[in-house]
């Protein structure tokens, strides 16, 4: 579904039919194959009602089982990265070939990411993650962005799961203050079929934000059927009343997604139906699963 994301909205290269295992600026690429586990090598969006370009928004290369590269593009610019991985088959470097860096840091007792560091040519930040103690669920996301001759921006992104701790069905987007103080700015929440979620196998990566859910798609068991989006809009307690703020919810983006799916039960096509209320149009999109 369409976001507002933590940084600018990327999409990718249709142009690929397959991947390639090298990915650095001045590497000459190789064919890979797809994923002898079927695993999602291609998320195609085929048709799309606010933009007469289709395009495909991720596709995938692997070498033993792995994901090496991934592609993607922004307007007519194609970005790749190129993943590096440690003894234990665990990620910890993405390159991209617009020179940015993302090493990704693991929490030695739990064996999961806790923290991506990233550099661009415009952007330097971090992003962690926090897990449940007990369960090792993912039920944070903190995001820093600093940019020159700008001030750093924080983001946080708190997760709520169903009861059975299977997908998460709310996400609340908090904005910090210099102070750290933070302020709400956007609540999402999500309904689910009962059919498994192939970004389960999605690298972590900072551009996971772009997949259905943000970063809760790495962890969801099944796939989104519905989503909505509610900002706030804050207003004044009054002058010298000394009251909060006022917070009034506001919906900005509804949409409702359709599924086909193969034998296995994962999907091979989805409808996007979306209502975006903020901008006032509507529309639906089409995307197709390769494995």
């Amino acid at each position: 579904m369409k976001k507002i994301s933590i940084h600018t909205y990327i999409i990718v290269l249709a142009a690929f039919v397959t991947g390639f295992t090298s990915c650095n600026k001045n590497d000459v690429p190789v064919a890979a194959g797809k994923s002898a586990s079927g695993k999602i090598f291609r998320y195609d969006l085929v048709k799309n009602d606010y933009d007469v370009l289709p395009v495909t928004t991720f596709s995938l290369s692997y070498q033993d089982d792995l994901p090496v590269n991934v592609f993607e593009k922004n307007t007519q610019a194609l970005f790749s990265y190129s993943l590096s991985y440690d003894a234990a088959k665990q990620l910890v470097k993405a390159q991209a070939n617009n020179s940015g860096t993302q090493n990704i840091i693991y929490d030695p007792a739990t064996k999961k990411p806790k923290q991506i560091n990233y550099t661009t040519l415009t952007d330097t930040g971090k992003v962690v993650f926090t897990y449940q103690s007990g369960t090792g669920k993912l039920i944070s996301v903190l995001d820093s962005l600093k940019q020159p001759l700008k001030l750093p921006v924080k983001y946080q992104y708190l997760f709520t799961y169903d009861a059975a701790g299977n997908n998460v069905i709310q996400i609340t987007k908090n904005q910090f203050d210099l102070q750290n103080r933070p302020t709400l700015r956007q609540n999402s929440y999500y309904k689910f079929d009962n059919n498994p979620n192939p970004f389960n196998n999605f690298p972590t990566l900072q551009s996971s934000i772009k997949l259905p859910g943000e970063f809760a798609a790495l962890v969801n068991k099944n796939n989104v059927t519905e989503g909505k989006m509610v900002g706030v809009i804050y207003s004044p307690g009054g002058p010298g009343s000394g009251s909060e703020p006022i917070l009034t919810p506001v919906d900005i983006y509804q949409s409702v997604w359709k599924y086909e799916y193969n034998d296995k039960g994962l999907p091979v096509k989805s409808i996007e139906t979306f209502d975006n209320i903020q901008f006032s149009y509507k529309g639906s999109r089409t995307f197709t699963y390769d494995y």
